[in-house]
Order: C-alpha cells, then structure tokens, then sequence
C-alpha cells in the first residue's frame, strides 16, 4: 500500500512540477475567463490545503479503532475525481484576489511534496489525525489524508492544465 501511495504522490509530483511552470509569470495570475480562479489562485489554494494536510499528518494522532483507516478513501477519490462536479473550497482555502509569485509557491510544493512522502514512509498511516477535522467528514486517518491530498492534487494539476490551454487560445 504505501509503495502505491508513493507512487502515485511522485506521478501527481512529475505533473504539478510540469505545469506549475509552464505558465508565464503574466499567464499564472491572468483570469481565463469570468468567475474563474487563476492558475496562481488555484496553486495558492493547493498549497494552503497541502500545507493543512502536512501539519495535520505531523500533529497529534491516535490508534484507530472505531473503523476501517481507508473507510473515507473511496469516497474521497470518487467525489475529488469527479471532474463534471464543482466544489466550493472551505473559507480557510480561499486565495486572495491579487498576484502570486510563481517560485515561491513551487518552492512550497517541494518541501510540501517532501514532507508527504516521508508521512508515507515512515508514519503509521492508520492512525487517527486529531488537529483537525475535516469538514463533512471529521477526523481522518493519516492514509485518507495522504489520500485526498493526491485527489486534490490531481483534481487542481488538471485545472491548471485547463487554465492554461484557456489562456493560450
């Protein structure tokens, strides 16, 4: 299991590394079109949620007894990889309107990207993380959180990829 997970984190990794500077400073903070975010505003809601995750995963924790660790993985994967649906992002994850600066935030990613997969090798991912709840879905164990944020990843790498044949039309 954790040699899939780490797998699949690096691909997400290969790809969020391939777009997020494929843009030019201009194109990332451009508006593709009304009522969309930019490339930079969806890379900062990425990395706000990344970085919640990672210190969630480092946080406090306990053994998991009431149910399954992977019971919320599913669900996760299929409402993040359902691409016909529109999300509302939590309050706490909504970018600011104004410009990103490109660098900083793939810096960002990269000590995020690290940071997730040394939680795969070397934690017990079926611990209980309990320094936050998840909204609708409360405390999440240590494997559904490595979970979504690769879910969410690939949800946001996918959009960005959208932004940017937008933009270049």
């Amino acid at each position: 299991m954790k040699n899939e997970l780490l797998a699949e984190l690096r691909q997400n990794s290969e790809e969020l590394f391939r777009v997020l500077p494929s843009f030019t400073p201009e194109q990332f903070n451009q508006v593709p079109f009304a009522g969309s975010w930019t490339a930079g505003q969806v890379a900062s809601h990425l990395s706000m949620a990344e970085t919640g995750v990672v210190s969630t995963l480092f946080g406090s924790s306990r053994p998991t007894t009431e149910r399954a660790p992977d019971k919320n993985v599913a669900g996760l994967r299929e409402a993040f990889l359902n691409f016909d649906i529109k999300m509302q992002a939590p309050d706490f994850t909504i970018p600011r309107a104004d410009g990103y600066e490109q660098s900083a935030l793939i810096a960002a990613f990269r000590r995020s990207r690290e940071k997730l997969e040394e939680a795969i090798q070397t934690m017990d991912l079926s611990e209980t993380a309990t320094d936050f709840e998840f909204p609708t879905v409360g405390h999440m164990t240590r494997l559904e959180l490595v979970n979504f944020a690769i879910v969410h990843a690939i949800r946001h790498t996918r959009q960005m990829k959208n932004i940017a044949a937008k933009i270049s039309a």
